[in-house]
């Protein structure tokens, strides 16, 4: 492997221009101000290419349906078709947005390694990818940038745009303006998770105190934004991402965001968001900048310093002074397998705290979970084949509002970003299997434990699994019949199936190139 260096933003100083112009010196003077919040930092990352790769491992069947998808935009106004009683929007959280954000990902990852990869058709992939950030990035397009739940898209997205930096092709063709959208768009997710998962704030909701989250929730909540972090610290480089934070203004972000014209980040439920709670009004850009306690107001707000502030998570410091040299190896392995991974296996009645994080993969494999009212199972009766084994799904063992939780489709939503994350990593050459050791054994369990159940279908209990007031859905990728329930992996009584959110996008990146051969 060979080793390039990626150079970032330059580091001039230039102030914007008032908020609002929207001509082409504003948008240059936007590419300028971005540089001017990480200057000083040395944003240089040496990262192995992809030179040993002379063609991409994926099949040209599956490139050919990435290429082929729907061009990925967010619509919050607009419904996902779905049963009768769903009331989703084209949001991050909608099989809708969901699917053309994998594919957009794979896409990336084929371009980034093997330039010259082309569809059937000869349309060379990394043109299609060009076209697909080109209109992610038009207008109201994008992403809302304000929910942490939402990084079921946003981070694939995220990962897109990070290999997409480092593919000399198609960071040429983005051009000045292109590449500076693409500075602005990281930097506003980093916000969002360094908002999100800093040790200093509580946040019970996202940017514009919509929608419930907390960072210690299940795995479906926390996967996606922590990945984000990732991405931000191999885009930026570690202090590069640090500046971001502790220089953030949000009066550049805004003017950056209205001269792109980026409507969904720019609505009321997001960044503009202005919140009279408890005989107060509270602003986005007080609370990002110097935090608050909205603990007295709701219970459903919290508290927390802002987004000014490195970013620190379970105890390490992760960008800034004294951060950790192996920062983005710590968080994968805390997302992964959390920070004190068990030796032995854990009671599976003993579930981790609501003030603990939840790692992707942490228990004994089981085939099923006993319920009050049932039992989660495999459909047809067979056992995994790694039962016993440490790293089954945390969501195939957990618990929501409706009590016992044991989803294999939460479990999905999980992993898909735990994945890409992971592909990012081998494919910049930043992986390091020694270091790594323990989590590639517990993940390796996991993935297969969550792959034979989607494959031999899983009678799944959750919250509203079926719709309000149920608990229990099927949940599979092939049609699966056993002696007391039958699966169809396109179920339309479900607000997407793993099938319509991309699964055949993850299996190949984990057949092909996670778990091949290296």
């Amino acid at each position: 492997m060979f080793r390039r260096q990626v150079a970032g933003a330059h580091p001039a100083r230039l102030e914007l221009d008032e908020a609002g112009r929207k001509t082409a010196n504003v948008r240059t003077k936007c590419r300028s101000a971005l540089a001017g919040l990480v200057a000083g930092a040395a944003i240089v990352l040496m990262v192995a290419g992809a030179a040993c790769a002379e063609r991409a491992p994926f099949s040209q069947a599956v490139i050919d349906a990435a290429m082929t998808e729907p061009e990925l935009r967010y619509a919050p106004s607009e419904p996902c078709p779905g049963p009768v009683f769903s009331t989703l929007q084209q949001v991050g959280t909608s099989y809708c947005v969901l699917r053309p954000a994998q594919a957009f990902y794979l896409l990336a990852l084929t371009a980034y390694l093997d330039s010259d990869a082309r569809a059937s058709n000869q349309q060379p992939v990394w043109q299609r990818v060009v076209e697909l950030f080109n209109v992610l990035t038009s207008g109201g397009n994008g992403p809302q940038v304000a929910r942490p739940l939402d990084g079921w898209s946003d981070g694939p997205v995220a990962q897109a745009i990070l290999l997409i930096k480092h593919t000399p092709v198609v960071w040429r063709a983005l051009g000045p303006d292109g590449r500076a959208k693409a500075d602005w768009l990281m930097a506003a997710m980093a916000v969002l998770g360094n908002w999100g998962f800093n040790d200093a704030n509580n946040w019970l909701t996202g940017i514009g105190l919509a929608g419930n989250f907390a960072k210690t929730n299940n795995p479906n909540f926390t996967q996606g934004y922590l990945g984000v972090m990732m991405a931000c610290i191999l885009y930026f480089g570690q202090t590069g991402c640090d500046h971001l934070f502790i220089n953030f203004d949000y009066d550049q972000y805004i003017a950056a965001f209205e001269a792109y014209n980026w409507q969904n980040i720019l609505s009321p439920a997001s960044w503009l968001a202005v919140i009279n709670v408890g005989g107060a009004q509270y602003t986005m850009k007080d609370l990002m900048e110097n935090g608050g306690d909205l603990t007295g107001a709701s219970p459903n707000l919290g508290s927390g310093v802002g987004v000014k502030v490195p970013f620190k998570y379970l105890g390490v410091t992760l960008t800034g002074a004294n951060a950790d040299p192996n920062a983005v190896m710590t968080l994968f392995s805390y997302e992964s397998i959390g920070q004190n991974p068990p030796a032995q296996p854990p009671d599976p009645d003993n579930l981790l705290s609501d003030t603990q994080p939840k790692p992707m993969y942490y228990w004994a494999a089981a085939s099923s979970k006993v319920a009050p009212d049932g039992v989660a199972q495999i459909i047809d009766t067979t056992q995994s084949p790694v039962e016993g084994e440490l790293g089954m799904g945390y969501e195939f063992n957990s618990n929501d509002s409706a009590g016992i939780r044991s989803d294999a489709l939460y479990t999905f939503e999980g992993w898909l970003n735990n994945l890409t994350t992971r592909a990012s990593l081998q494919a910049l050459g930043i992986w390091d299997r020694r270091q790594m050791r323990l989590v590639e054994s517990r993940m390796t369990v996991g993935v297969r434990d969550l792959l034979y159940k989607l494959e031999h279908g899983y009678h799944g209990r959750a919250l509203n699994a079926n719709g309000p007031n149920t608990h229990y859905r099927n949940v599979c990728v092939v049609d699966v019949a056993g002696p007391e329930f039958a699966c169809d992996p396109m179920d339309p009584l479900i607000e997407g199936t793993p099938v319509e959110k991309g699964f055949v996008y993850d299996q190949e990146i984990w057949d092909k190139f996670v778990s091949g051969p290296r």
